[in-house]
């Protein structure tokens, strides 16, 4: 049974890609929603720090922290527009395309140039 390496490949890149567009579609806004959230906390952190165990400082720390939390939406998607969508779809099919046909270019001059040194 022959290779058929152009059929492996295509599945090859249809299993990275679909890797890619998980990446871009779900761990990026995820990823920047959890930093907010540790950012919010370790602002907290400092401030607790800082007040150095006075009662109302620290509770002024608290409310600092509730209000820094309800800033952040609750879900990592709640807050995106249409411009946010568009750039994280973009990013998510461009860069597997323009790789798809780079490699495609790529293979047919290799194999021009394999050709070239052949004796017919």
């Amino acid at each position: 049974m022959p290779i058929n390496f152009k059929r492996g490949f295509n599945r090859l890149f249809v299993l990275v890609a679909f890797g890619w567009a998980v990446y871009a579609l779900w761990y990026l806004p995820v990823s920047g929603w959890h930093e907010m959230h540790d950012m919010a906390r370790e602002s907290r952190a400092a401030c607790v720090s800082a007040a150095s165990g006075e009662q109302t400082k620290v509770e002024a720390c608290n409310l600092e922290e509730e209000k820094k939390l309800r800033e952040i939406p609750r879900t990592a998607w709640s807050d995106f527009g249409w411009k946010s969508w568009r750039f994280l779809l973009a990013l998510a099919l461009i860069p597997p395309f323009a790789v798809y046909w780079l490699l495609r270019a790529t293979a047919v001059v290799l194999r021009w140039i394999r050709h070239g040194f052949l004796t017919s």
